[in-house]
């Protein structure tokens, strides 16, 4: 769950509409929006994240 307060969407920020409260950010959220990617029949993603035919999963926790 994303934390934070939501961008005013008369002034949203540069980039990725969602840079400002993600854990991933990386440098070209802040300056691409990320392109949509149909990952399914009803099931769409925006997030440079994401690359076509791959199931992104969040890096395992340090031990």
């Amino acid at each position: 769950i994303l934390q934070g307060d939501v961008p005013s969407p008369r002034n949203p920020p540069p980039g990725c509409r969602f840079h400002t409260r993600c854990p991933e950010c990386m440098d070209i959220c802040t300056r691409k929006k990320p392109p949509a990617r149909q990952v399914e029949d009803l099931h769409i993603v925006s997030c440079h994240l994401h690359n076509a035919g791959e199931i992104w999963s969040p890096p395992a926790p340090d031990r």
